[in-house]
């Protein structure tokens, strides 16, 4: 800054002599000048030392006007001036020092977008979020596969007897049962003697009474059919006596002869099925690695037989007082086919089934004697057990129950299998 001053304010005082050639040897002594005008204030001078104070010289007497001196040492600042003429431009030749730094000018317009930068490096894995509002309810899932039934519950306590109904019409003649199997029985003890009946209302006849008259049989409440005491013929009959009554165990007697012969059977009234549940339902695991031809489970030497709750002549006539039949049985296996077979696509692999009447019951078989899977996981032959669910349903009910099981996926390492019987039912 000092520099640009130097340049520019002491030029304009002393631009005449700085234009001068050089100069000539000195002159005679001239004629004091007329005294010139008063110069502006010089620019700031930098602070110089201050020296000690020297004596006090005696006065001399004024000296000749000598030529201009050398550039003095700048001095202190003078007062402030009037403002001074513009001065001539100084040179442009030299280079001034830096000035101080200015102060911070106003924010100036953004700036063009610039090009789209390199994409940076993948960053640390955020923290988790807050949960998430809970969704809209989803659709209802289809409904599940059906249990299976029960086992047979605590016989309850009688319940009240009710009143004597009327007497029902004549129904129609009932087909000629089946002759009888087996031999004569022995004549059973005597019954006990019944409640005495409520007295009928006074009739009027012209003719005497015959001894051998016999009387009016009493009508059983419809509540009582069913029980031990009074067994219906099917779980049809209770449901068409009493269409309210509850799903369960009920007393049924299909040969209509001693009710000591009455059996426990499983009813779904609403369907109107009688439910026979098999003696053992749930097989011993067979090792069939070791085998080398079909293996039927009934016929292998195993303890496993398959029979139910209900004797020869009883099931006979359940099956003719029927209209059909269906049995579900659940083949747990461990490297087995039970129904298809995915990796060949086909049904060689297939268990077969052997029905009551000795029919044989497979996916190869005519269509009247072929099952199918609810539930097939086997087909894919996987080192952990799985399960498939075969059901047979036929509309002659003598094929049913099944009596033994034919495994034809064997000799090969790591199979195991078991099997779980469901109850046969007879609509």
């Amino acid at each position: 800054m000092l520099l640009f001053w130097l340049f520019v304010i002491i030029p304009i005082f002393y631009g005449a002599s700085s234009a001068q050639p050089e100069r000539g040897l000195a002159g005679s002594k001239g004629e004091p000048g007329l005294p010139g005008e008063r110069g502006g204030p010089g620019p700031r001078g930098f602070t110089g030392h201050s020296g000690p104070p020297g004596p006090s010289g005696e006065k001399g007497e004024p000296g000749l006007v000598g030529p201009p001196g050398i550039d003095g040492i700048p001095g202190f600042p003078g007062a402030k001036g009037n403002t001074g003429y513009p001065g001539s431009p100084g040179p442009i030749d030299q280079k001034g020092e830096q000035g101080p730094v200015g102060a911070v000018g106003p924010i100036g317009p953004p700036g063009l977008d610039g090009t789209h930068g390199f994409p940076g490096q993948k960053g640390n894995p955020g923290y988790p979020g807050p949960p998430g509002p809970i969704g809209p309810s989803g659709e209802p899932g289809l409904p599940g596969p059906g249990g299976y039934p029960g086992e047979p519950g605590i016989v309850g306590p009688p319940g009240r007897i009710g009143l004597t109904g009327y007497p029902g019409a004549k129904g129609d003649q009932g087909v000629p049962g089946l002759p009888g199997i087996g031999l004569v029985g022995v004549p059973g003890d005597p019954g006990f003697q019944g409640p005495k009946g409520e007295p009928g209302l006074p009739g009027t006849c012209d003719c005497k009474p015959q001894q051998n008259d016999s009387p009016m049989p009493q009508v059983i409440s419809r509540e009582e059919i069913g029980r031990k005491k009074n067994p219906a013929l099917t779980c049809r009959e209770i449901a068409i006596n009493d269409p309210t009554s509850p799903n369960g165990d009920y007393w049924i007697n299909p040969s209509e002869g001693d009710i000591k012969n009455a059996i426990l059977v499983h009813c779904d009234i609403q369907k109107r099925t009688t439910c026979i549940y098999p003696r053992k339902n749930l097989s011993e695991i067979f090792d069939i690695s070791s085998a080398t031809s079909e293996v039927w489970l009934g016929s292998n030497n195993s303890e496993f037989k398959i029979t139910y709750k209900i004797n020869h002549l009883q099931l006979l006539f359940l099956q003719k007082l029927s209209i059909s039949s269906t049995q579900n049985i659940t083949y747990h296996c461990k490297n087995a086919i039970a129904h298809y077979d995915n990796s060949s696509k086909s049904y060689e692999k297939s268990v077969k089934l052997l029905g009551w009447n000795d029919a044989e019951i497979s996916p190869q078989s005519h269509p009247k004697l072929q099952f199918i899977s609810d539930q097939d996981e086997c087909q894919y032959k996987r080192k952990e057990w799985s399960s498939t669910i075969l059901r047979y349903t036929t509309d002659n009910p003598s094929r049913l129950p099944i009596t033994d099981i034919a495994v034809r996926d064997v000799g090969q390492p790591e199979q195991s299998i078991f099997v779980e019987m469901g109850p046969v039912c007879f609509i």
